[in-house]
């Protein structure tokens, strides 16, 4: 199903030239915890958003990430907030792409947030 929804994902919102490695993103989310799995899950399906979306259509909602305060946006989740540091430090590289040279990865769902 993985691959389905990343291919599924490419072919709505588009990658540029440059093709996802679904086997890399596959080993990231297997090692994160089944809580994170459990989040990521909800993320890939739509059933998940950051703080910072349901506050534009929640007055009442804050935007603050509820692990660190910080503006809650998907970038946060995947490349700053501290729940992630772990995860991120073990891949470099991956994280290295998706802040410098694919930042459009970020709203495809396939890295899935390593946080």
């Amino acid at each position: 199903m993985w691959n389905h929804h990343i291919v599924a994902s490419m072919d709505r919102k588009g990658v540029g030239d440059f093709l996802l490695d679904s086997r890399l993103a596959l080993r990231v989310f297997a090692k994160c915890s089944e809580e994170t799995q459990q989040l990521i899950k909800l993320n890939v399906v739509g059933g998940f958003q950051t703080q910072s979306m349901k506050a534009m259509w929640d007055k009442e909602t804050s935007e603050k990430c509820p692990f660190c305060g910080e503006c809650d946006t998907r970038e946060h989740r995947l490349l700053q907030c501290t729940i992630g540091a772990e995860i991120r430090a073990q891949f470099p590289d991956v994280v290295d792409v998706l802040q410098n040279l694919r930042v459009e990865w970020i709203y495809i769902h396939a890295f899935a947030s390593a946080t």
